[in-house]
């Protein structure tokens, strides 16, 4: 991402970031934490940088059962 690729996503067991910062895409972190604690995926759509369960997002935007 840091090259201006939108493509790319940044996985976390344990997403703590400050702020987040795809290509030319930045983000704050959430406010409050989840409630559970789960690998995580943050990602560009057309909203600007989104933050999702790994599993979720693997099902959704990968095709993965």
């Amino acid at each position: 991402g840091s090259g201006g690729n939108t493509a790319c996503r940044i996985m976390a067991l344990h997403m703590q970031p400050t702020q987040l910062r795809i290509a030319d895409q930045v983000a704050r972190a959430p406010e409050k934490p989840p409630a559970l604690y789960q690998p995580e995926v943050a990602y560009v759509n057309t909203d600007g940088i989104r933050i999702a369960i790994a599993a979720e997002f693997a099902q959704i935007h990968l095709n993965i059962p």
